[in-house]
């Protein structure tokens, strides 16, 4: 069933993401408080290949889960950025390595539940293979074969959902 907005309050707003505080109500009469997280840019990743196959991964520490894991780079378009320039120029912000994106993977709203976030997933080509990370940004970055990628997904090493379904979904078309 679809509500209607009656009300809207901004409860938090920084460049990167909004909370708004809604109030609905469904066509029948009855209301709902709803809390909207709103993304004014894009996020972007891409699964970067090199000519033997190898795939790129950095690892890097994330503190509103206290955790560390290995991803795929991933990073918001910045205004007037596309999808694609933004997940090529995330690539080399964090591992220095030059890319071309070959196709669109995926897109989607990783918790459509409660954000309007989108995200963009590319396959790209690497025209470097020499990493240099920003350590501001990552805490390493590396290639690995194509089966260490895959035993890494399945034992939970790489538990940003983005890289993920970014991943999974390229194994599905190389495949």
């Amino acid at each position: 069933m679809k509500l209607i907005r009656k009300k809207r309050r901004s409860v938090l707003k920084n460049p990167w993401i909004q909370i708004f505080q809604d109030e609905a109500e469904y066509p029948d009469g009855r209301k709902l408080s709803y809390t909207v997280l709103h993304y004014p840019h894009p996020s972007a990743g891409m699964v970067v290949e090199n000519t033997r196959g190898q795939i790129l991964l950095i690892r890097s520490w994330r503190y509103p889960t206290g955790k560390e894991g290995w991803e795929i780079p991933v990073g918001s378009a910045e205004s007037g950025e596309t999808p694609c320039s933004a997940a090529i120029r995330e690539v080399m912000e964090e591992t220095g390595i030059e890319t071309q994106a070959t196709e669109l993977l995926c897109q989607f709203y990783p918790s459509n539940g409660m954000s309007d976030q989108l995200v963009y997933v590319y396959a790209g080509t690497a025209k470097s293979e020499n990493i240099t990370i920003d350590p501001d940004e990552v805490e390493e970055a590396a290639w690995f074969d194509q089966e260490s990628v895959l035993r890494m997904l399945k034992a939970g090493m790489i538990p940003c959902g983005i890289s993920q379904l970014g991943l999974r979904t390229w194994f599905m078309k190389k495949r």
